[in-house]
């Protein structure tokens, strides 16, 4: 499982900083935090998933010939 940070905190737990833009992966062995990580989404901490990526702007362009 995958979360996202919505605010930074800290967690007492853990004694760990957890960092907006930044995404963290919860182990299979990861049993404490697999716990907490759906209250962190209930209390607004944390979502779901990666982080939003930037929309970025692509060009692509080519030449050939076509038989």
């Amino acid at each position: 499982m995958q979360f996202t940070p919505i605010k930074d905190f800290f967690s007492d737990e853990f004694q760990s900083q957890y960092c907006v833009g930044l995404s963290y992966t919860v182990r299979p062995e990861d049993q404490k935090l697999a716990a907490l990580v759906p209250k962190w989404i209930e209390e607004g901490k944390v979502k779901a998933g990666a982080p939003d990526a930037p929309l970025a702007k692509a060009k692509v362009a080519g030449s050939g010939k076509t038989t």
